[in-house]
């Protein structure tokens, strides 16, 4: 990715990543097709799914290719490079590794009911309410957010169990809180998604009535251990999710410098003889921005790495894991954001323009910054931490 960091992986791994290099190409190509339509072009999701860049994290069991985290975080990492929309949605549809905690029969009917391949969306906020009803529950719900929903075939919302007006509690006396999934053919997509930024991503809100809900297809990631072993496995759900999210920033970055570069060897400024790159101010800039992002990019793989080393001994994740994967990543977006608008500012008046893929990487990245993954309340809980105070290690 041109930072220097070298990642040892065998054929197999390596052939997943050629394949998303493969087709970068072809989605910076159709990037604008796609913010028209407010969706990735169908072709490009295809070629996506069957080369697996959907199922990363799925169990091999179930189907999916169970690779390690650096392979998730590169593949990602290419794909948000091409294009910050499309990056989004292969990040959120590879999702479906919650399918991991699962009863694996039932995940494979899961699996069975939509040709073998799931593609799961999702909003796990608590924004449903359910009620017991024989072996599973009934549901009713609307959420927001539900990117890639133009292509999902099952999708899960946040939901809290109730006992008439009040959440049913569990003994560690939280509220019985749990992610309820859908097929896709259960649920109302309403078309709301007119937005800023990620434009192609098909964000819209789904809602469901009184749906039936088996049992077996209401887990509770945040609480319970997957229904699986090895090493991924061994990562909490937060862990796993930073995994999949941190390439979206490291990717629309890299490629604003990869535009922000090029451009200020040739650009002048108001009408001058010399270039940009020729202005101390510019090159600090780009030096810094450059800096900085390398930066943020060892330290994800080193919190992720060290996670990843303490996982293939058997052991899970700690609390020290926990707090430096989600530090890495909220730092990630965070530097994101700013090299982002180093370049977006180095661009001037062109950077204006739809076709230019400066104001894009600009406005794909604020727009997911507002994830909550990425906010004030994450930072919080790892900060609590650090200062030795009880934070929720549920949010790790």
């Amino acid at each position: 990715m041109g930072d220097g960091t070298a990642i040892e992986r065998d054929g197999t791994t390596e052939a997943i990543v050629e394949r998303a290099r493969s087709l970068a190409p072809t989605i910076s190509e159709r990037a604008l097709e796609g913010e028209q339509a407010r969706r990735v072009p169908d072709d490009v999701f295809g070629q996506m799914r069957e080369g697996g860049l959907l199922r990363l994290f799925v169990p091999k069991m179930l189907g999916g290719l169970e690779v390690d985290p650096f392979t998730m975080i590169e593949v990602i990492e290419i794909i948000a490079r091409a294009d910050g929309s499309t990056g989004w949605v292969a990040m959120i549809l590879n999702g479906s590794f919650m399918t991991a905690w699962v009863e694996p029969t039932a995940a494979q009917q899961m699996a069975a009911s939509v040709d073998g391949d799931v593609v799961l969306s999702g909003n796990f906020a608590p924004m449903g309410r359910a009620t017991a009803d024989a072996d599973g529950f009934r549901v009713t719900g609307r959420w927001p957010f539900l990117s890639g929903s133009s292509h999902a075939n099952w999708t899960l919302g946040g939901t809290l169990i109730m006992d008439g007006s009040n959440p049913v509690m569990r003994p560690d006396g939280r509220p019985d809180f749990r992610f309820m999934m859908f097929p896709m053919s259960d649920t109302v997509v309403h078309d709301t998604w007119s937005a800023a930024g990620l434009k192609a991503t098909a964000s819209h809100d789904l809602s469901v009535d009184n749906v039936y809900v088996p049992e077996e297809l209401t887990p509770r990631p945040m609480f319970d251990v997957p229904r699986h072993d090895g090493p991924l496995w061994r990562f909490s759900f937060f862990g796993l999710l930073g995994c999949c999210m941190v390439g979206v920033p490291l990717g629309i970055a890299r490629r604003a410098l990869d535009e922000a570069v090029p451009l200020s060897q040739t650009k002048s400024r108001n009408g001058g003889r010399s270039t940009m790159a020729e202005d101390s101010a510019v090159q600090l800039d780009l030096i810094k921005a450059e800096t900085a992002l390398r930066a943020a990019r060892s330290l994800a793989f080193e919190a992720i790495g060290t996670a990843w080393e303490h996982a293939l001994a058997g052991n899970p994740m700690s609390t020290d894991d926990r707090v430096a994967v989600r530090l890495s990543t909220f730092h990630a977006a965070e530097v994101g954001l700013r090299v982002v608008e180093t370049c977006f500012r180095i661009g001037g008046g062109g950077a204006l323009y739809e076709h230019s893929p400066l104001q894009r990487c600009w406005r794909d990245l604020h727009a997911a910054s507002h994830h909550l993954f990425f906010g004030d309340q994450a930072l919080q809980d790892i900060a609590k931490v650090h200062l030795g105070l009880e934070a929720d290690a549920v949010t790790m």
